[in-house]
């Protein structure tokens, strides 16, 4: 019993692979999402209106740390906002398990390939505002630079 025990334990402890957990997310998460190709060229070709980065200032030291990236988008017609959710989610779990290409569509901030992403998407004066979360404050960075890049290609800039 004593062994089963430590066994068991070991197990849970043992990390799975990224692609591994994100493969096994997708086929619960993204079974009647859009093909991946439909999927690349619904992103690829969203409107941007802009970006802006959300950040904590300490007020002890006046430190900021960014925590987030606003991408704020034209909605894709005929796409309600948990609709566009799930397509964003389910690109980023393709892209985390190698399904996609991360390179396939230029600056994606939508999907790292060695990140997890938060991705929220809210309406707002008709329009949504998607938020980007990475694992770490570096994943965040990175993802606000590739939104800033990918929304000067899709229309706009940093707000």
């Amino acid at each position: 019993m004593v062994t089963a025990l430590g066994l068991l334990a070991g197990a849970c402890a043992a990390r799975v692979p990224l692609p591994a957990r994100a493969a096994s997310m997708e086929a619960n998460e993204c079974r009647d999402a859009l093909p991946a190709e439909e999927e690349a060229r619904a992103l690829d070709s969203i409107r941007v209106l802009g970006v802006r980065s959300k950040f904590h200032q300490n007020a002890c030291n006046g430190v900021c740390t960014v925590w987030g990236v606003y991408l704020f988008v034209r909605p894709p017609g005929g796409v309600d906002p948990e609709r566009f959710a799930r397509m964003l989610r389910c690109h980023n779990l393709r892209v985390l398990d190698g399904e996609v290409d991360a390179s396939r569509i230029p600056n994606d901030p939508y999907g790292l390939r060695d990140s997890w992403l938060e991705i929220d998407v809210k309406l707002d004066a008709g329009n949504y505002v998607v938020t980007l979360v990475g694992d770490h404050v570096s994943d965040t960075l990175h993802i606000l630079q590739r939104a800033k890049a990918y929304a000067a290609a899709h229309g706009a800039g940093t707000l």
